[in-house]
This record gives structure tokens, sequence and C-alpha cells, in this order.
């Protein structure tokens, strides 16, 4: 993109100069590579995809230059993408694309915010409104969780590996692609308590070059709603398989899979290939297996935790179950498990009221609705007995059966006063209504 219209861009005038000045390959090549290295290579592909489409058309339209357009030729360009049947949201990403690409090469011969006019905009605008909404991905059943579960003691190494990190991202409600960021892996404890720890490089929502370098802590019982350790299992599975946490900021957990070779390759696998596997498994255990993918597996435990009437989990802690704390408190989570340590207390109890049978987080809206209000009266009920136990109020019936008697003899008629040695009174004011 650069090197259509080299002198059109400070970038590109920057790179003629070194060739010009007959300077290495290698130091031309630093040059361009440094200015891009801080932005993710997803984001490099999406916008240079953005980008291709815009040039094309303007070439369809006959500008010499991309980057020696006017407002009329962008214009005419975003018109014809959306007279074409383009995306609903492709206007919208050209413009941030030539906005995030003027960031870094600096254009000099066009002043990008008069071409982006109010009419370009505009349009970008109500095509962007034309846009389906966004529908979420379902959050996997307790029957799906178990199936998964299952298939870990049946299922090869080579899938061991796929599944095991699956279930980490269910267990540790992790997205996926956070859980390509491990480094280290840890297995402490014994039996249901069993706990896997995992520290991560960076997150989706690390922006700064700090947050990139830190490790965020991760927690999963090793021991889910059955009595598989998936955990162990899917250890013992990376070191048959021979895989590795990858070093750096670059370095994922997990490669992807080729079927037809039968061997790992050498870029990390991706959602939509690990979404396939999900479905491919659970295929069998719904119907609507389709409507599932990776998407699925961070809200599902964060779903149960929101519908539990039993074991209740405040605000506060659903937050840092999701990984999503107040900044104030970030650096503390940071080089602490302890607290994910007494929230995986928390959420063994409510696994146990699933394996009990106490609490079913796949009931339907109306029997959810039922649960909660019969929680609710439960509640109120046993703060009552709370506030006045049956000793207390035992206590309070004798007394006050104490007090009856004493103001029934209150209420007889006064005796009269007897005095040694002299006449009867009658008592002051007897018989006296």
């Amino acid at each position: 993109m650069v090197l259509l219209d080299p002198a059109a861009s400070g970038l590109g005038l920057s790179l003629v100069d070194k060739t010009g000045a007959l300077e290495a390959d290698e130091v031309v090549s630093a040059s361009f590579c440094d200015a891009f290295s801080s932005k993710a290579a997803g984001t490099l592909t999406k916008r240079a995809a953005s980008l291709q489409r815009l040039v094309l058309q303007l070439y369809n339209q006959g500008v010499e230059s991309p980057w020696r357009m006017a407002e009329a030729d962008l214009y005419n360009a975003l018109t014809a993408l959306r007279d074409n049947g383009c995306g609903a949201t492709a206007p919208a990403h050209i413009l941030e694309s030539l906005r995030f690409l003027h960031g870094i090469i600096r254009f000099q011969c066009i002043d990008l915010e008069a071409v982006i006019s109010a009419r370009c905009k505009g349009l970008a605008h109500s095509s962007f409104l034309g846009k389906a909404p966004l529908k979420q991905r379902d959050p996997l059943s307790c029957s799906q969780v178990k199936a998964l579960e299952n298939l870990m003691v049946r299922a090869g190494a080579v899938e061991q590996c796929i599944l095991g990190q699956v279930l980490f991202c269910v267990h540790a409600v992790c997205r996926w692609k956070d859980a390509q960021r491990i480094k280290s892996l840890e297995l402490l404890g014994s039996g249901e308590s069993q706990v896997l720890f995992g520290d991560a490089l960076g997150s989706k929502t690390a922006l700064s070059k700090e947050a990139k370098t830190k490790f965020t802590p991760y927690a999963a019982l090793a021991q889910g709603l059955t009595e598989c350790n998936w955990g162990r299992l899917w250890m013992d599975a990376r070191a048959k398989c021979g895989l590795s946490f990858g070093a750096g900021p670059e370095g994922y957990a997990l490669p992807t899979r080729s079927l037809r070779l039968d061997a790992w390759g050498s870029t990390p696998m991706g959602a939509a290939e690990a979404s396939a596997w999900i479905q491919e498994w659970l295929a069998d255990e719904s119907p609507g297996a389709k409507s599932l993918g990776t998407h699925s597996l961070k809200v599902t435990l964060l779903t149960w935790a929101g519908r539990s009437t039993i074991v209740k989990l405040s605000k506060a802690e659903r937050l840092l179950l999701g990984h999503h704390v107040q900044p104030s408190v970030k650096s503390m989570l940071t080089y602490s498990r302890e607290a994910y340590t007494s929230l995986a207390g928390k959420v063994l109890a409510l696994y146990r009221t699933i394996r009990s049978g106490a609490f079913d987080p796949d009931l339907d809206p109306a029997s959810r609705v039922r649960q909660v209000a019969d929680s609710l009266i439960d509640e109120e009920i046993a703060a009552r007995v709370e506030l006045q136990p049956e000793e207390v109020v035992a206590e309070q019936i004798d007394a006050s059966d104490e007090d009856s008697a004493e103001s029934e003899a209150d209420g007889e008629d006064p005796a009269p006063f007897v005095l040694p040695n002299l006449p009867v009174l009658r008592a002051p004011f007897a018989n006296v209504d």
C-alpha cells in the first residue's frame, strides 16, 4: 500500500531516501517494520483488507494515485461499493482504515479531514445501520460440559490437547485467544479441590505496553461436573505430544492441527477452528451445537453463577470471575493468586449443588422465575426464625403468662387492714367503682 505512491507519504519518502542512499535491505526493511510494530497482526490484516478494497475501486474510477484522491473520488468510491452490495460495515471500516494509515505513514498530498467529508461520514453511518443485530453465542449446558469431560477420558492425546484447552476456557472463564497466551501451568492440590493455575502474558483488554508485559492469573478446578480430572489429563497429553508454551508476546499455547497431514502446524489454532471441533464433539449431544463456539466457553460459568440461588456470588465476585476488575485493585490481582483461590472455593460449592441436583442452571425461564421466588420466600422465613428462635419465643410466652397471672391477682378485692388490739379497718377506696 505504501509503495503504490511512495512520494505521497512521509514513511514512503523515508524509504525512498534510504534506498537512494544505497542502505542495506535489512535497514530499509527494519524502518518499515518498526513503523507498524506496535500494531497487532490481526489489526493490520483487517485494515489492509479494507484499504485494498478502496484502492481497487479508485483504480476502476481512473484515479491515478489513491493517496492523492479528492473528496469526490472517495465519495464516489463509497457509493459504488454500497450500490454493488458490499457489507454494511465496509464503508465505516474504510474510513477507519484511512485514519489508521494516516496516523502511521502521514499522507503528504491530501488533507484527510477535508477528504473525509460530512457526506462520506453520513454514507458510512447510514450503511452501518443496516448491519444485522449482534447475536451472542449460547452458553454450554451442564449436559454438554459433562459430555466434554467424559470425552476427555476416551479421546486420544491429540484431541485431549485441544479438548483440555476448551475445558480450561470453561472452568477458568477465559477467552480462547487469552488461553493461547498462557506461558505456564501448575496443578496444585488433590481431589475435587485440585486447582489448575495458569499465567497468561497479556489479554484482550491489555492495551498499554505495561499491561501487555504483565502476567494475568487464571484458576480452574481440575475436576468439574464429573469425576474426570481433566486438568491432569490435559497436562499429560501436552507432554506426550511434545507441546510447549511459546515464549514472548507472539508465542502461543496450542498450534493448528492439520487433519490432512495428521500433524501440528506452525501457526496458532484460531477460534474458528476450535469452534469446529466443539461443534463436532457435541453434534450427537445437542441438535443446536451449530450455535456454539469459543465465545460460548467464557460465558458458561458466568451464566451459572448469575442463576444460582443457593451459592450466591456478589457482583464484585462475578466481575473477578470474568477477570474484569476495578483499576485500583488490578495491580494487586496481577501478582496474587489468593483472590482466585478463594473464588475457586465458591465455584466448587456451586459445582457440588449441580452434582447433587439441588441446582439446575439449565431450567427454562419460567422455572427459573419460580426458583428465584421460592428462594426469596425461604430467605424471608429463615430471617424471621433467626430473629426469633424457638427458645426466645418460649421464654416470651412464659413471661407473658406470668404477667397475666400477676395482673389477675392485682384485680382481686384488697383485703382489710388487720391491726393488733384495734378494730378492723376498711381498706382505703375498697369497693369503690
